[in-house]
């Protein structure tokens, strides 16, 4: 999906797309890294990066990734869709 620029310092194609996961990602899951002690959660947003917490298993670390990007993301990408409805639809149409 073609970046349709940074909206309050976020790419917001970049975070609508919850299925890029980094070449350098060790766990398969985004935003979550597996460790020598486990796994640790994190997630970036507006130039920000959130430790979310180590865990001992990796579906623990999945659900705090899930629940912040649903506390974080949700909200941004829904005010978006509501300020730029242009752009939000066609970012739509390019992740098609």
């Amino acid at each position: 999906c073609k970046n349709v620029g940074i909206i309050e310092n976020t790419s917001v194609s970049q975070i609508a797309n919850t299925n890029s996961i980094s070449k350098a990602n060790t766990s398969g899951v985004r935003g979550v890294s597996h460790t020598k002690h486990g796994y640790v959660a994190y997630i970036g947003f507006q130039k920000k990066l959130y430790y979310l917490g180590s865990f001992k298993n990796i579906n623990e670390a999945t659900e705090a990734r899930k629940k912040a990007e649903e506390e974080l993301y949700g909200n941004f990408l829904e005010w978006y869709s509501k300020e730029y409805p242009e752009k939000w639809k066609k970012m739509k149409r390019q992740k098609s």
